[in-house]
């Protein structure tokens, strides 16, 4: 596929020939489940943090230029948080309309994600320190989220 052995944190990036839109698709999903997360922030309209961002953090600059580039062609508005002395750089997109336009676009594909994802769509919050079994409980015994999303293989 193109990708080098050895030490590659600072210098990894996707291969030309994987930067077509869905095999790139299909790679920024799977760096977002490795290295990215889905968390919500407090407002001040309720007790439960209802803010959605989306992260996925590289050290590699050459990588995260890459997944900006991209997630901007697909519409995204992208925040890149500087690596300071962790040398990480924080990929960020905030908000409701980032969360349904990655949902429409790109989706989740792990139980952590989906539990989160469809707590916050059918509550309008998220319930903090939560594990999945228990967010399942909060789905409603999880049949609709164990679902594969739609234009996935």
């Amino acid at each position: 596929m193109g990708l080098t052995t050895g030490k590659k944190t600072f210098t990894v990036s996707i291969p030309k020939e994987m930067l077509e839109r869905e095999k790139f698709m299909s790679i920024l999903r799977g760096l977002f489940e490795a290295d990215g997360c889905l968390y919500f922030s407090h407002s001040k309209k309720i007790k439960y943090p209802s803010y959605p961002r989306l992260e996925i953090k590289s050290s590699s600059p050459v990588l995260v230029k890459q997944i900006k580039d991209f997630l901007e062609q697909e519409g995204f508005l992208v925040y890149i948080k500087k690596p300071s002395s962790n040398k990480t750089f924080s990929i960020q997109l905030s908000g409701e309309k980032m969360l349904s336009l990655w949902m429409k676009k790109i989706k989740f594909v792990s139980l952590k994600n989906i539990t989160k994802y469809k707590i916050w769509k059918t509550k309008g919050f998220y319930i903090p320190h939560t594990d999945i079994k228990r967010r399942l409980e909060i789905c409603g015994g999880g049949t609709m989220v164990l679902r594969k999303p739609a234009g996935l293989k």
